[in-house]
C-alpha cells in the first residue's frame, strides 16, 4: 500500500464523525507515524519570539498532533470549510493559504487526497524554513506536491499576498488557551483583510469567556462545575468580522507602541463567596458543527487569570486584547 492510499484510509475514520473513539484516536496516531516516517529528519529548533508572539519549535509543533481533539475537529473543520469553499466560488482552483504549518501541515496536507490540484492549491507560511522543507518532502511521497503553491518562510502577522493570489480559506492554529503567548488574533488580524470577498476562515470562530467559579470544585474534576460557576460575558473573540478591515479603527496604542483590541465588558455580581476566582474559558468552533469544547484540548483548558486583585463585588471589567511578543486578553477595571 503507497502512502497516498494509506493516509487516504486513515482520513476514513477521521472525518466520519460516527467513528468509535477509539478507533479515531487510532488513526491520528497512524497519521503522525506515517508524517514522521515520509518527513524524515525534522529540525530540532527551539521556539523563536517574533514581534508577533511565540513561534513554537518544530518539534512541539509536531507534538500538536498528539492532541487528538484538536487533530480530529480542526481536518473535519477545513474538509467543512474547502466544500463550502468549493460551492461558494465558481473558481478552480481554490487558494488556501495555511499560516503556520509546522513540518507536517497536518491540518491541510491531508487533505489533499481527497481535493486534487485543480481543486485546491495551497500556500505554506511558517517561520522556519526547515519546517516548509519537511512539508515539501511528506507532499511529494505523497504525489501531491502540484498541490502546492508556495511556500513562504514569513511571520504569517506581516505577510502581504499578492493580489492574483488571494486566498479563498486561511487556515491558521498557531494558539494556546486564553489565547496567550502565540500570534493567532495577529495573523488572523493581517490575513483576513486579504481574503477573497466572500472568503472563509479556520476557525471559524473562538470564543474567550469570563466566569468566576470555585477554585476546589472547578479543577478537582476537570471539568466545568457548572452549579458553582457564574457566567459573566464574552471577554473577546477572533471571526471574520472581528479581525476585518473595518474594525481596525477600534484598536488603540499605548505608550509602548503595543496595539490593543477592544474586547467585552462585564458585570461582576454584588456578592462572591470566599474561594472564587475568575477564570477565561475557550471554545473553539473550526468550522460549522466542528467544535471543540472546554477541556476538551489542551487549547480549550480553562485558564486562571493573574490578576485576582480586580474581582470585586459589584465592580465592572472591561477586556482588551493586547498584541505585542508575548500576546494576551488584558481586564482593566474603568
Amino acid at each position: 500500500m503507497g502512502p497516498a492510499e494509506l493516509l487516504a484510509r486513515l482520513l476514513g475514520p477521521i472525518l466520519n464523525p460516527q467513528a468509535p473513539a477509539e478507533t479515531v484516536a487510532r488513526a491520528v496516531a497512524g497519521l503522525k507515524g506515517l508524517f514522521v516516517e515520509l518527513a524524515g529528519e525534522t529540525s530540532a529548533g527551539g521556539n523563536r519570539a517574533l514581534e508577533s508572539g511565540l513561534a513554537i519549535s518544530s518539534r512541539d509543533a509536531a507534538a500538536c498532533l498528539d492532541d487528538i481533539p484538536r487533530t480530529v475537529a480542526f481536518l473535519r473543520g477545513v474538509d467543512a470549510a474547502i466544500q463550502e469553499a468549493l460551492l461558494r466560488f465558481d473558481q478552480r482552483p481554490l487558494r488556501l493559504l495555511y499560516a503556520g504549518c509546522g513540518p507536517f501541515a497536518p491540518l491541510v496536507l491531508p487533505l489533499t487526497v481527497r481535493h486534487p490540484a485543480e481543486r485546491l492549491r495551497i500556500t505554506l507560511i511558517d517561520v522556519h524554513r526547515d519546517n516548509l522543507a519537511s512539508v515539501v518532502r511528506i507532499a511529494h511521497a505523497l504525489g501531491t506536491t502540484a498541490a502546492l503553491l508556495r511556500a513562504a518562510a514569513e511571520d504569517a502577522a506581516g505577510y502581504r499576498v499578492a493580489d492574483d493570489e488571494r486566498p479563498h480559506l486561511i487556515v491558521s492554529e498557531t494558539m494556546q488557551r486564553a489565547l496567550i503567548s502565540e500570534p493567532q488574533v495577529a495573523i488572523a488580524r493581517n490575513l483576513v483583510p486579504q481574503l477573497m470577498p466572500g472568503g472563509l476562515m479556520v476557525p471559524e470562530r473562538i470564543a474567550v469567556n469570563a466566569a468566576l467559579t470555585d477554585y476546589r470544585g472547578e479543577f478537582r474534576d476537570h471539568r466545568p462545575f457548572v452549579p458553582l460557576r457564574t457566567p459573566l460575558g464574552e471577554a473577546f473573540c477572533v471571526d471574520l468580522e472581528s479581525m476585518g478591515a473595518e474594525k481596525r479603527v477600534l484598536e488603540t496604542v499605548d505608550k509602548r507602541g503595543e496595539r490593543l483590541i477592544p474586547g467585552g465588558e462585564v458585570n461582576l455580581p454584588q456578592e462572591i463567596p470566599e474561594g472564587t476566582i475568575l477564570i477565561l474559558a475557550t471554545e473553539i468552533t473550526t468550522f460549522g458543527p466542528h467544535r471543540i469544547a472546554e477541556y476538551r484540548s489542551g487549547l480549550t483548558e480553562p485558564m486562571i487569570y493573574p490578576e485576582q486583585g480586580l474581582v470585586r463585588p459589584g465592580g465592572r471589567l472591561r477586556f482588551r486584547y493586547r498584541l505585542s511578543r508575548l500576546p494576551e486578553i488584558e481586564a482593566v477595571a474603568p
